[in-house]
């Protein structure tokens, strides 16, 4: 069986009808303004109280907001990892501040992500996919249809689902255990039983998501994440009222999201998150073959860029390496790392041409 790594950059799930990085803090600063996030409590005032929240704290970070234009708006990475440098070195942000309202904050931009990260379509387990985009239909049939032949691991930067979500539901559909059949690199919690899922022997693919993901919650009592496969999770870490839907299985309330920010000083605090990581290089160091997909290998993917170089240099034998963009911008940047590498600047819709019509992308140059 040949092993292939599948590397998701925001690229790729912009193909899908989601926000590139630096489409996400303008879609925050609109949905401020035309009260479409912050959306789900039953009382209005709550809702306004945080969007007035998040407003006043937008505006003491970058007091010149207001006079820029949306596409010179700061990057919503370089937010959060300004704010997570504050965090880690116990520093304020002004006078008087208290690092409870710095948290606080840092909450509300994360519940504002993943309002602004919702699917535009459909995913639930049995609809129709009516919705589905039909570039996501070809590319999970690729990924799906083949598993038997090819083991796919999908290494993501990613906080949607887009992708792995359609692969669970076609799971589902064929009356499959997602967790027998999907590894995630680290043992998880069911979100129904709460016993510890362990790694399976035989899985049909991987899912690494290596800065968190919208259908995860964390206890930081018990130091477990959930993993829901039905779809998206992290409204209940911001609901007011603690139930057991955002109480873990050890009796801690209330569950947590988990987002690491891409940034040159990252600092991750979660356990788990390293051993997602050890196992994404140990399936780029052993695979046959590296597919990159949106992804622009940015400098403050440092860490990212190790873990790229590492298992390059870790192997006798080097993979084939294919990088899908939409444009030839970022080529010289991996022919530096890498040397020759087979270039699509079409995009994934090039990519899937060649690919399901069973051309071979070794026909793409």
């Amino acid at each position: 069986m040949k092993n292939k790594v599948i590397f998701l950059g925001a690229g790729s799930s912009k193909a899908f009808g989601l926000p590139l990085t630096g489409e996400i803090f303008p879609m925050i600063m609109d949905g401020l303004k035309n009260k479409t996030i912050f959306f789900e409590n039953d009382l209005e005032e709550e809702n306004q109280k945080e969007r007035d929240g998040l407003k006043e704290f937008i505006q003491t970070l970058y007091p010149g907001i207001d006079q820029l234009d949306r596409n010179d708006f700061p990057m919503i990475t370089d937010t959060l990892s300004l704010i997570d440098h504050l965090l880690n070195t116990g520093n304020h942000l002004g006078k008087n501040a208290r690092t409870q309202e710095l948290i606080y904050s840092r909450n509300l931009f994360e519940k504002a992500i993943f309002e602004v990260l919702k699917v535009p379509f459909n995913q639930l387990i049995y609809f129709t996919n009516d919705e589905t985009p039909e570039l996501l239909k070809q590319f999970t049939d690729w990924i799906y249809d083949n598993k038997k032949d090819v083991y796919h691991s999908v290494i993501s930067t990613n906080y949607d689902i887009v992708v792995e979500q359609d692969l669970y539901n076609r799971l589902l559909r064929d009356d499959m255990n997602v967790p027998e059949k999907v590894d995630f690199g680290f043992s998880w919690r069911d979100p129904d039983k709460g016993h510890i899922v362990l790694r399976p022997q035989d899985p049909f693919f991987g899912i690494y998501k290596l800065h968190g993901s919208t259908n995860w919650l964390r206890c930081s009592l018990c130091n477990h994440i959930y993993i829901n496969v039905i779809g998206s999770i992290y409204f209940q870490a911001f609901r007011k009222e603690i139930d057991q839907s955002n109480t873990c299985h050890c009796g801690n309330a209330p569950l947590s999201t988990l987002i690491v920010a891409p940034s040159l000083a990252r600092v991750i605090n979660d356990d788990n998150l390293p051993q997602i990581w050890n196992n994404a290089f140990e399936q780029l160091r052993t695979a046959d073959e590296w597919i990159l997909i949106g992804y622009s290998m940015p400098p403050e993917d440092l860490v990212i860029k190790s873990m790229f170089v590492r298992a390059f240099h870790a192997r006798e034998d080097k993979p084939k390496i294919t990088i899908v963009q939409k444009s030839d911008a970022f080529k010289p940047r991996y022919e530096a790392l890498f040397g020759p590498v087979t270039y699509i600047s079409g995009g994934l819709e090039e990519f899937l041409e060649n690919t399901v019509n069973q051309r071979g992308i070794d026909a793409v140059m």
